[in-house]
């Protein structure tokens, strides 16, 4: 008897791990991927979604503070958003900085955008990144909030633009202007990869749509500091059938030692309306660079969203599942073979009494 509830309690052991084993890939299969890591220990890597930050519930009213033309602002952190808005001036591309104690939109000529030191971040040496040209740590506006670290977004929340457009809203990047390369892209934390949503290596408008009333965050990512100029439409049809655009020219001052005044100045390359921006943006802009800084040359891009890495972008969930597969595969052989071994040992004991009975029944006749 107590060999076979040694077996009974092997068996029991090996489902109760056969269990744990499902139970760990289900938990296994849930966890975030991250995008990026800091040179130094960060609180959070961008393109990681453990949770949904509170600032992407926001409402915004028709009534908030519209910052005079004319009015200059450097943003280097605290949340900031981009988006269409529709009143009876007509349809508009503005920056709503909430970066201080209310919302302000702003004329998007009068922001910089100033991506410093604190960005800086190394690029995953994957696959799934290699659509990144960096030769060393990038300059990375994160999907996620970082503390020194600008936040920047996308909205369709305006209430004119929710109420009197009919359909979705076309974000389509028109080039990029500045330094090596620049890429945006979103990563939705559940293994499949990030989606390129734009790529300044590629010659060709790319268009995103928005649906209307969402608030979005992506990685921008720059390779190199100096002056970039990022060129950017919002078009969209209202329900009377009216089409209405903008097309504006975002600036950033990347690096801690680029001048912001030099962003400011800086001009989109002439004859150049495509995606394909040349070099003249930074040219335009080197004589303001602050003393020993890094200076800035300019160099060139759905649903245009795109998986960079194609079916590379799997790998990691595929060899996830084949281990877990693995794990429980060998669990159950040993669950399996205990069995095995628990029927053997209950044939060779019924075996044995019925030895023992036949040996008890002969002896009893050979005494009659």
């Amino acid at each position: 008897m107590t060999r076979f509830a040694n077996v009974r309690s092997v068996c029991a052991r090996s489902l109760a791990a056969l269990v744990v084993a499902a139970l760990s890939c289900a938990l296994v299969l849930t966890l975030p991927a991250r995008a990026f890591a800091h040179p130094d220990p960060a609180p959070t890597a961008p393109g990681s979604s453990t949770a949904v930050d509170p600032a992407l519930t926001q409402t915004v009213s028709g009534d908030e503070q519209l910052a005079p033309a004319g009015t200059p602002v450097e943003i280097s952190s605290g949340h900031v958003d981009m988006g269409p808005r529709l009143t009876d001036a007509g349809w508009d591309f503005l920056v709503r900085d909430d970066s201080g104690a209310a919302p302000v939109w702003r004329s998007v000529d009068d922001v910089v955008f100033r991506v410093g030191d604190a960005a800086r971040m190394e690029v995953p040496a994957t696959d799934a990144y290699s659509f990144i040209h960096a030769s060393g740590p990038a300059y990375v506006i994160p999907q996620q909030q970082l503390a020194d670290v600008v936040w920047l977004g996308w909205n369709t929340q305006d209430p004119g633009v929710v109420s009197r457009v009919n359909g979705d809203v076309a974000l389509t990047y028109g080039g990029h202007a500045g330094e090596g390369q620049f890429t945006a892209f979103v990563d939705s934390g559940n293994f499949s990869g990030p989606t390129l949503l734009w790529n300044s290596e590629v010659a060709t408008s790319q268009p995103v749509h928005v649906s209307l009333n969402t608030h979005t965050h992506a990685n921008w990512v720059f390779t190199q500091p100096g002056v970039h100029l990022v060129r950017l439409t919002v078009s969209a049809q209202l329900t009377d059938g009216t089409q209405v655009e903008k097309t504006v020219t975002l600036r950033f001052a990347v690096g801690a030692n680029t001048s912001a005044d030099a962003a400011r100045a800086a001009q989109w390359p002439s004859g150049s309306d495509g995606a394909a921006a040349t070099g003249s943006a930074a040219d335009n802009a080197r004589a303001g660079q602050s003393g020993g800084g890094q200076s800035g040359t300019a160099q060139s891009g759905a649903n245009g969203a795109q998986n960079p890495a194609g079916g590379e972008a799997e790998i990691p969930l595929r060899w996830v599942v084949i281990g877990c597969a693995g794990a429980v595969i060998l669990i159950a052989a040993g669950f399996i073979g205990a069995r095995a071994s628990r029927r053997r040992h209950q044939a060779a004991a019924l075996a044995a009494r019925t030895q023992t009975r036949d040996s008890a029944e002969g002896e009893e006749s050979c005494r009659h």
